[in-house]
């Protein structure tokens, strides 16, 4: 699985350029997904002191869930991912399991808006 992750990863160095400006098919640099997982661990930590056991990690656009991958298994079931893209779709699929809620829908599109 690490194998995986670590493809996933570097899944942006391997895109077109055009399809990164056709797409938007661009990747969170792991630097600041190592940041943003933890504020939103540490949102997680302050909401259970306040009382607060179930929460959701909404990513309307999370491609391949690089933003996702560093997580614990634990977390994955609060997740709600979309991307536009059917095949990062199934790769987020592959990465987390039937553990998380992962949808192919265009975030900008009237469906998209009202999900």
């Amino acid at each position: 699985k690490s194998n995986i992750n670590r493809l996933i990863l570097n899944n942006d160095k391997m895109n077109e350029k055009y399809v990164q400006k056709i797409e938007g098919a661009f990747f969170t640099p792991p630097k600041y997904i190592k940041i943003s997982t933890k504020y939103v661990m540490d949102a997680i930590k302050e909401s259970k002191k306040d009382g607060y056991d179930d929460y959701v990690i909404i990513d309307r656009c999370a491609g391949v869930g690089n933003l996702e991958s560093q997580f614990n298994e634990n977390i994955f079931s609060h997740f709600i991912l979309g991307t536009i893209n059917e095949a990062e779709a199934l790769t987020a699929n592959i990465r987390f399991g039937e553990k998380s809620n992962i949808y192919k829908i265009d975030a900008l599109s009237k469906d998209g808006v009202e999900f």
